[in-house]
């Protein structure tokens, strides 16, 4: 220092803002994950209770998350583990933290946590044919609900948007026909998110168009999962493909309605065998599906078939 002088120095100014971050990055409705916060006021939160919003409030995707006790130490940070609540929509969603009153951080710190959404899976998987029972198995639903045999909620069953033959949601309540999923009974969600049935694929025109479809199955807390449906093609062949009039004709073919005597299944259409002459269809045998969907039999060459010519077979069901 310098005699008869004062000397003065300035520190610059900063901002302490709270922040917090979440463990994993990635969780499913019922899971627990661990928050840690930092640079928080010390003071002990109020724990949230059923009926009472704790302080601060902590959302995700906008619902409110049951608040721990939490008592930050001296330096403001503290670690603590939440529930996911029902209700929370799938995707990345903001988990927040806001006091209602005062201040427990110097900013209102956000992260994201991406929830995982409903899983349905299939036994068979493929070659799926109109009328076939296929186990259906769902995870990450709503702990403790169901899927309701009850028209007029907002549970429902749909193949490429359509609850034709199925069940359908509190918007369109009529149609219902529970008795192809679960044999006619509520589905129920454990506590866990999990749940299995059966369900009898309806005969509609989804389901008689060979493809990849799409199954989505919503529960009553509108929470929803979806899944291919892979509906096989349907064949026609005859042994032998030439012959001469009045002969017989092996027929046989694959992907027709199956033949299901669970309760719900719808009764199984015959298929009529329609041999064309000089443009004229004319019926020449009735064949009904097994219980996979096949057919097999024969028919004569009509006596009114033109010598020579090419005439189509087609296979029809209503």
């Amino acid at each position: 220092p310098i005699s008869g002088e004062t000397l003065s120095q300035k520190l610059s100014d900063f901002k302490l803002e709270g922040s917090f971050s979440v463990t994993p990055s990635t969780a499913s409705i019922g899971d627990t994950v661990q928050v840690t916060i930092k640079d928080f006021i010390d003071k002990t939160w109020t724990k949230t209770v059923s009926g009472t919003v704790g302080l601060p409030k902590i959302t995700l995707g906008g619902v409110l998350v049951n608040t721990p006790a939490v008592n930050p130490n001296t330096n403001g940070e503290a670690t603590f583990n939440l529930d996911i609540p029902n209700g929370v929509p799938s995707g990345t969603q903001q988990l927040k933290i806001a006091a209602s009153t005062g201040s427990y951080a110097a900013n209102s710190p956000t992260t994201n946590l991406t929830i995982s959404g409903a899983v349905v899976t299939l036994t068979p998987e493929t070659n799926l044919v109109p009328n076939q029972t296929i186990t259906v198995i769902g995870s990450g639903f709503t702990g403790s609900s169901d899927i309701s045999a009850t028209a007029g909620d907002a549970s429902s069953i749909t193949i490429d948007g359509s609850a034709n033959g199925l069940k359908t949601a509190s918007s369109d309540a009529t149609g219902d026909d529970m008795s192809k999923i679960n044999e006619g009974g509520d589905v129920d969600i454990d506590n866990g998110g999990n749940w299995s049935s059966s369900i009898i694929l309806p005969i509609n025109d989804a389901t008689t168009t060979p493809g990849t479809h799409e199954l989505k199955i919503t529960d009553v807390d509108g929470r929803s999962g979806t899944v291919d449906l892979v509906i096989s093609d349907r064949t026609l062949v005859l042994e032998p493909m030439e012959s001469r009039v009045g002969t017989t004709i092996t027929i046989s073919g694959t992907g027709y309605p199956a033949d299901n005597t669970k309760t719900g299944a719808e009764s199984t259409p015959s298929v009529s065998i329609r041999y064309t002459v000089s443009g004229t269809a004319q019926t020449v045998a009735t064949l009904t599906p097994d219980a996979s969907g096949n057919i097999t039999g024969s028919f004569t060459v009509p006596l009114n078939t033109g010598i020579p010519s090419t005439n189509s077979v087609t296979a029809e069901f209503n």
